[in-house]
């Protein structure tokens, strides 16, 4: 008797622990129906468990779902706003410039300033051709002349190239270089407004001016 009762209770271990294990299972199988708590191989909570599971990395944010997703959307963000055109202005990260900054001078200043500075400093070393353009420049910020470089060299009387038509001839490189570091802001002559050869100027006027510097054979004078 005290057998019998034995293998009885063995048997009902056995049974009660294949139930438990096997349970979920033969619900799912017979019902179709997912016992609480179980997730399915293929939900997005498993899907995002399995990707996780497969990155080498563990407990960085980019290594988990949602860390990927938030990353990608802040890339996706950064782009568009790049792209956006009601972003100009911000602070390019490839360039270090603002988008929207305006040049300090346009291509025609530098075209006519480079011409002037060749035809009228032709020969001169690099300080002298920049001196030169520095004048134009110079004039353009003074108000008893024109505001505009194009306009202060075509003033009448101004410029003997204008008059011979040599203005009009290709500037050399050096002329070229010099208009670009006057137009960058460089002036070894900031208070100079003409310039002459005094080896070659015949006005009494302009000789009567204030030289504030001679470069080469130029001098520059003020008022």
């Amino acid at each position: 008797m005290r057998e019998q009762t034995a293998m009885m209770t063995l048997v009902m271990t056995v049974v009660v622990a294949l139930t438990v294990r096997l349970g979920p299972d033969l619900m799912s199988n017979q019902t179709g129906i997912q016992p609480a708590g179980a997730i399915h191989a293929s939900s997005p909570v498993a899907v995002a468990v399995a990707a996780d599971n497969r990155n080498p990395v563990e407990g960085s944010p980019a290594a988990t779902p949602v860390g990927q997703a938030v990353e990608q959307s802040t890339a996706e963000t950064a782009e568009q706003k790049e792209q956006n055109p009601a972003n100009a202005g911000v602070l390019s990260s490839r360039s270090g410039l603002l988008q929207n900054q305006q040049p300090a001078y346009t291509e025609e200043d530098l075209y006519w300033l480079a011409h002037v500075i060749s035809s009228e400093a032709k020969g001169e070393s690099l300080e002298g051709q920049i001196a030169v353009g520095a004048v134009v420049v110079n004039r353009v910020r003074d108000p008893h002349f024109p505001k505009t470089i194009k306009d202060v060299i075509f003033a009448k009387g101004q410029f003997d190239p204008v008059r011979e038509e040599t203005i009009y001839n290709e500037p050399s490189s050096s002329a070229v270089e010099a208009a670009k570091r006057v137009l960058a802001g460089e002036n070894p002559v900031p208070d100079a407004l003409y310039f002459y050869n005094p080896n070659t100027a015949t006005d009494p006027w302009i000789r009567n001016l204030r030289v504030v510097a001679r470069i080469g054979n130029h001098a520059f004078a003020a008022r």
